[in-house]
């Protein structure tokens, strides 16, 4: 909601109405001219050499997506600093992308180290008025709003300093300030943690299947003879294999499906699948859609069929279908061939890099499309059928834990955004006010 626009609600006991909505009587409403000052930078000659690779951190607005920085990748010299409209900016300004491609532009981060900046980030002095932390949630929660003044149109548009100073904040007493900027800091660290915690796991599981799809490590229950002795490798087109496990096209374990219906024939469909719906990387959906007369052809798929997004394979976009459904033609529908393999490895082949890149061998410039031709000679070295259960059953396990864990990521970031709507505009106090004290 834009707070210099907030509507006007009946005032309870304690509250005031005010130019940013109803806030706390103890709490002041004041612009950015008001308590700090701001500036913007500038870029060096970039065709100057002896501009850059000096002592100077100097900051793109790209870098402001770190939230917190403590390093940047640029530096420039003396010589860059004096020539050139960029300046250095004191330790824990609050920043602010004024201009930008894709979603810079109104992106807030903090400084935790003196540096240079560019043209296209502001910098929003710290002052002992205020708590810079409290300032950088206040503006962080109103993305929109500021990307919504900006002058100018569509992606061209911009922020300026005067939009920037102009801009009213909602204070409440430095204490208070602090207190809420360090119950929403808890939180982001909880959030850093998590996210970290989800990569480990993520390249645990590349490791994992790198291991276990090649036959480099065997799973106990396979690794020995009938007669308790060690199995050996042999050589093979692929290098070195278990001597049980054999070479074969991807087309001998994994059927291309062509059933397809036309709703302007068939009727509408309630669950249908577009490649926006399937997530890139994580082997889950975002969503569904509806069909309708007028919808294009559609590819059918039934419950544990895989699906493959062609259309720029490197998007890597795939999901083992929980229930029938249509899919855009944009997608391969794919079927575990009958006593050669199972849905689940197959699923986990098609996330190797291996096979990405193979599928990345599209035809088209501005529309690249993996092609089946090619696809479905690629080779893979494949156990027995036990074997391709076991070492899938692996694999989904610590599928279902990343998932697990990237659901408790998104519950705890709609946690911190409701706190964020109570604890910013003073619906929720965590300091008694004053006169509750005494």
């Amino acid at each position: 909601m834009n707070v210099q626009n907030a509507p006007k609600q009946d005032v309870p006991v304690g509250y005031k109405q005010t130019e940013v909505g109803m806030i706390p009587e103890g709490w002041e409403v004041r612009s950015i001219e008001q308590f700090t000052d701001c500036t913007a930078g500038g870029t060096p000659s970039t065709k100057i050499s002896s501009y850059w690779g000096g002592s100077h951190p100097w900051m793109s607005s790209g870098e402001l997506h770190f939230k917190q920085v403590f390093d940047v990748a640029e530096r420039i010299t003396d010589e860059g600093l004096s020539n050139s409209s960029t300046k250095y900016v004191p330790k824990d300004s609050v920043l602010i992308g004024l201009a930008g491609q894709g979603k810079t532009r109104g992106t807030v981060a903090i400084n935790r180290i003196s540096l240079c900046t560019n043209q296209s980030i502001a910098a929003i002095f710290p002052s002992s008025e205020y708590c810079t932390e409290y300032l950088f949630y206040n503006l962080d929660n109103r993305y929109e709003e500021l990307r919504s003044l900006s002058t100018g149109d569509g992606g061209r548009g911009g922020l300026n300093l005067t939009i920037i100073r102009k801009l009213i904040v909602p204070f409440p007493p430095l204490e208070e300030q602090t207190a809420i900027a360090n119950a929403l800091s808890d939180v982001d660290s909880l959030l850093n943690e998590l996210e970290k915690l989800i990569a480990k796991k993520q390249a645990i599981k590349t490791a994992t299947m790198q291991q276990l799809l090649t036959g480099k490590t065997r799973l106990p229950q396979f690794a020995l003879r009938e007669d308790g002795t060690a199995k050996g490798y042999k050589t093979s087109e692929l290098g070195e294999l278990p001597e049980d496990w054999e070479v074969v096209n991807f087309s001998s374990i994994a059927m291309l499906k062509n059933n397809r219906i036309n709703p302007k024939i068939n009727g509408a469909e309630d669950y249908c699948i577009e490649l926006e719906h399937i997530e890139q990387g994580t082997g889950e959906i975002a969503g569904s859609t509806e069909t309708t007369i007028s919808s294009s052809i559609k590819n059918i798929f039934t419950k544990d069929d895989i699906l493959f997004g062609k259309l720029r394979a490197y998007l890597k976009k795939y999901w083992k279908a929980t229930q029938d459904g249509v899919c855009s033609t944009e997608i391969w529908v794919l079927k575990a061939a009958p006593q050669k393999s199972t849905s689940e490895f197959i699923f986990q082949t098609v996330q190797t890099e291996r096979f990405i890149e193979v599928a990345s061998e599209a035809y088209g410039t501005h529309m690249p499309r993996s092609d089946w031709k090619t696809v479905k000679e690629f080779q893979l070295a494949i156990p027995l059928l036990q074997e391709q259960t076991s070492i899938a059953t692996i694999l989904s396990d610590m599928d279902e834990e990343i998932q697990s864990l990237r659901q408790r990521l998104d519950k705890t970031r709609q946690i911190k955004q409701g706190m964020m709507q109570e604890l910013l505009t003073g619906k929720t106090r965590l300091v008694k006010p004053t006169q509750q004290r005494n």
